[in-house]
């Protein structure tokens, strides 16, 4: 009896051992991720050209390329609120790629209101929707 015992522990112990652990990303819920502006908020006078910081809680950044759960780039968009999820990104006059892994910009806008809206986008430009995107308005003197 005593044989059996420890044959079935030893078993379980190769088993526990033989699994791999959860990495730290996985424990990340969807309401952990956000992106922000961490030196503007909304309703800012800036006069041009200023600088953007850009922030992200629960994700990597990384330049562009692959597409990695957990990884990504910034994108700002002017004038825009958000991109639909999993919709590339296009490069445009109000649609700007920090595609090597940029945390901050200077933009040089016309004096004006705007919403400025960071929308976090995987390794190939898609948007990874709503829930990593945010948007404040801005007046440009």
């Amino acid at each position: 009896m005593n044989k059996y015992f420890l044959g079935f522990l030893l078993l379980g112990v190769i088993i526990s051992c033989s699994h791999p652990k959860p990495k730290a990303e996985q424990y990340i819920s969807e309401n952990d991720k956000k992106v922000f502006f961490p030196d503007l908020k909304d309703g800012d006078t800036l006069t041009s050209p200023f600088l953007v910081k850009m922030g992200v809680e629960g994700m990597k950044i990384e330049p562009a390329g692959m597409s990695r759960g957990g990884f990504g780039h910034h994108h700002i968009l002017v004038n825009r609120k958000g991109w639909l999820i999993n919709k590339i990104i296009p490069m445009s006059d109000s649609t700007f790629h920090y595609g090597n892994g940029q945390t901050e910009a200077t933009l040089e806008l016309a004096p004006g209101k705007y919403i400025l809206t960071l929308q976090f986008g995987d390794g190939i430009h898609a948007s990874l929707g709503e829930e990593l995107a945010t948007s404040i308005n801005i007046i440009v003197q």
